[in-house]
């Protein structure tokens, strides 16, 4: 193949336009060498790297925000690329996104084709910035190009992530035809209804039933969304997104996305398809589901509510109590297995008659006489001769209320039943987020929690048979890992136990915020994901105690810091917009109960002007930072240590926004107070004098940067001793200011001892080790030894 040689340099989630780029470059008679087409399994991937940057005549990094925050695309192919241009090659930049580049690439011309969706525009874009015009290998389509719809295989089912369907359920009327009759074809619109009704009637079953009975009708995808909360909506399609595609950049990174982003990568995919089904489940809020619906021309949406205002323009079908011959249908097959407690069809007519008729109330009660093994007429005496049926019907007369009386009856009636450690995990389970309650989280909180629980929490075999007792009288359902509770179970649940002795929302909140991670909890998955599932839980918690504890000045702080720890994990998450939210719930209560001169609400104004920094506003970051300032230091005074961190996170605003010379000043102002009040030893003064060093590093004063470096090393390897990975920070960071000035014997030195350091301390597999050897190898190559880098490694640390 003729022409010259294309160096293709991209991120994992850019692949498809690598690839596209390649492919273009090879129809016009170029060569290609791109990662995708031509590492393979068992080459070395730094050598292959080497030889492309080698071989190439252009090098082409594809601009998007992944790349230039890679730590190879911004350090070490920096240093590469800069290798590269030397001996005469030319980088051509390819900018595919909303992003400006710095460092080597910002004096690089680019070819711009973020914005353009037309492929024929965008390749005589390419090819012109390239100065260019064989067949290529295979060029793929066109990345802006939507998805051409999935064939399903015959007799398959469509990807699915639907609950377990109910065995037990029985159709209210004729509400399937309703549903089918109103989803007719409708050419390019997306047809929208909702499912509406008193809680506990059947709504989310109902769909459910619906979606399991329809599967022909979907082959490209059937997704259940649990749409109460914004948190939840998010996940679960979130985990769509994942499913099918839609998140090359990985979970970690696509969590940092806004509801919005992610609506619109659903939606790009919903164009391409129009045999769907997307079930919202129990919407109490229109804007929960907007991001993902609205606008969307193809495929069906089934929502399900209690409001019936929800339903707008859709189609509507209401779900009722169910008619007396139902009900007496629906205890028959309930109670298949234990047919002799059925007394007669008499006794029958009469229980369902007493409880209305109402499916949660029916379920309940058929679950406890199963599992208590009782008859029907038993069961009638034990609910007693209130009046029941009046007092529910003047319930359900009432457009707005979910509190049937008779529920509040059969629920007693199962409550009585428990043990107590089963009657004390369901009190929590009512202050929780209904849906997937994570059993784990009262496993590893068990010691915040009262006897008998604690200890029974400790023992497997005991935890499983709590567990049991609540589903055999179907307070709860399981699924995997996670339990479900019913939103009206929870209501009556909690209005149950409001007089009780222990105060259950408070239990909740204690160990909530002792299991939510703190400002550098975050360092490892596990704690990420563990926010992840806590968080709506913790929310919800956290909205019953603003509201319970007013006038309780102790409850109403640990509110607020129930919520500053939220803010801290949404924020850690990239998760900016919901993190400002719960900031600004801290802050009203702190400026409540403790006032606007509180050191506490200084923290709280730093908290929020941190979100602001990270979401690029930094007028307003610097207006919440100078709020901080004004409490620290009229309060505190203008040489305590809180005083210094607001100097230090003003300096870091400014270096963002590369005003090198006020971030001096304010890490300047830092300094004084850190050398005076912690010592020039301490570490928090070393991590200043590394912030000046990484300030002096970036306008390329080399020598500068080594002496502040230097002054940072001399106390970690003091105080923290050499083998620190903190101290190995530092000697990376070293090494990377010789790597860019080109003195790679130098560079290689250094990286070695980070490498060491790195390797034992944090072993093989983890990042950091990884990166050090990296920049090791391309050190390597930049120096004159002959020997193969491979061999030299064994040998040198082997040795």
């Amino acid at each position: 193949m003729g022409g010259k040689k294309y160096f293709v340099s991209y991120t994992g989630c850019d692949e498809a336009w690598a690839e596209w780029i390649a492919g273009v470059l090879e129809e016009h008679g170029q060569t290609a060498l791109i990662q995708a087409w031509d590492i393979h399994a068992g080459d070395n991937f730094i050598l292959k790297m080497h030889e492309f940057l080698r071989e190439c005549d252009v090098c082409i990094p594809v601009l998007s925000q992944e790349y230039l925050e890679s730590a190879y695309c911004n350090e070490e192919w920096a240093s590469a690329f800069g290798a590269a241009v030397k001996k005469g090659k030319k980088l051509i930049p390819v900018r595919i996104r909303n992003v400006e580049p710095d460092g080597l690439l910002y004096a690089r011309v680019y070819c711009d084709l973020h914005n353009i969706h037309d492929e024929k525009v965008a390749e005589e874009k390419l090819l012109v910035d390239l100065v260019l015009t064989e067949k290529p290998r295979k060029k793929p389509a066109f990345p802006n190009t939507p998805a051409k719809p999935r064939k399903l295989f015959p007799g398959s089912l469509p990807p699915s992530n639907l609950p377990e369907r109910n065995k037990y359920f029985l159709e209210h009327g004729k509400k399937f035809d309703e549903i089918r009759t109103h989803f007719k074809p409708g050419g390019a619109v997306c047809l929208k209804q909702a499912i509406t009704g008193l809680g506990g009637i059947g709504k989310t079953q109902t769909a459910i039933e619906y979606a399991h009975r329809s599967m022909s009708d979907y082959r490209d995808a059937i997704w259940f969304v649990h749409a109460e909360f914004k948190e939840t909506a998010f996940d679960d399609c979130l985990g769509f997104a994942e499913t099918f595609g839609l998140i090359p950049e990985g979970m970690d990174e696509a969590r940092k996305l806004s509801p919005e982003d992610l609506g619109k990568r659903l939606k790009d995919w919903f164009a391409a398809h129009d045999a769907w089904l997307f079930i919202f489940d129990n919407v109490e809020q229109s804007e929960v589901i907007a991001p993902y619906v609205s606008g969307v021309r193809t495929g069906h949406v089934l929502i399900t509510t209690r409001h019936s205002q929800l339903s707008g323009q859709m189609e509507s079908v209401d779900i009722e109590a169910f008619a007396p011959d139902e009900a007496v249908r629906f205890m028959r097959a309930r109670l298949k297995k234990s047919p002799h407690l059925i007394d007669s069809k008499s006794v029958l007519n009469k229980l369902t008659k007493r409880l209305s008729c109402f499916p949660l109330a029916l379920e309940q009660a058929a679950a406890y006489i199963e599992k208590a093994q009782i008859s029907c007429s038993e069961y009638l005496d034990l609910l007693g001769e209130d009046k029941a049926e009046d007092a529910f019907q003047q319930e359900i007369a009432k457009p707005t209320t979910d509190y049937p009386h008779t529920v509040t009856k059969t629920l007693a009636l199962s409550f009585d039943r428990l043990s107590e450690s089963a009657r004390q995990l369901f009190n929590l389970f009512t202050y929780m987020s209904p849906d997937k309650i994570p059993l784990d989280f009262f496993e590893r909180q068990r010691e915040k929690l009262p006897s008998p629980l604690c200890e029974d929490l400790a023992n497997p075999h005991r935890r499983n048979e709590i567990v049991a007792e609540m589903l055999d009288y179907s307070l709860i359902k399981k699924d995997r890992i996670f339990c479900n509770i019913h939103r009206l179970v929870q209501e009556i649940g909690r209005g149950q136990i409001k007089d009780s002795e222990t105060d259950w929302l408070n239990v909740c909140m204690e160990a909530v915020i002792e299991e939510l991670p703190g400002e550098d909890g975050y360092g490892d998955r596990e704690q990420r994901e563990r926010f992840e599932r806590i968080a709506v839980h913790a929310s919800v918690i956290a909205g019953y105690a603003e509201k319970a504890y007013v006038g309780n000045d102790d409850k109403e702080e640990e509110t607020a810091r129930l919520y500053h720890l939220l803010g801290i994990g949404s924020r850690r998450l990239a998760q900016y917009g919901q993190a400002l939210e719960w900031n600004q719930k801290a802050l009203a209560i702190c400026e409540k109960i403790l006032g606007k001169e509180h050191p506490s609400t200084a923290a709280t104004y730093n908290n929020i002007a941190e979100v602001c920094s990270d979401q690029g506003d930094y007028a307003k970051a610097l207006e919440w930072h100078q709020k901080a300032l004004d409490i620290r230091e009229k309060v505190l005074g203008k040489e305590h240590r809180d005083t210094a961190v607001t100097y230090n996170n003003i300096a870091v605003l400014f270096d963002k926004q590369g005003d090198y010379a006020k971030a001096l000043e304010w890490y300047q102002k830092a300094l004084v107070i850190k050398e005076k009040v912690l010592c020039k030893e301490h570490p928090s003064t070393a991590t200043t004098y590394n912030n000046i060093a990484v300030l002096f590093d970036k306008q390329g004063d080399y020598a500068k940067a080594l002496e502040w470096y230097q002054k940072a090393l001399v106390i970690k390897e003091k105080v923290l001793c050499k083998e620190h990975p903190s101290t190995a920070t530092t000697y990376n960071n070293i090494a990377l200011v010789f790597d860019k000035q080109g003195d790679y014997a130098k560079a290689l030195e250094w990286y070695q001892k980070a490498f060491r350091i790195f390797l034992q301390r944090l072993g093989e597999a983890h990042p950091n080790t990884k990166i050090a050897k990296g920049s090791m190898e391309i050190a390597y190559f930049g120096t004159d030894f002959d020997e193969p880098f491979e061999q030299w490694f064994q040998r040198t640390f082997d040795a």
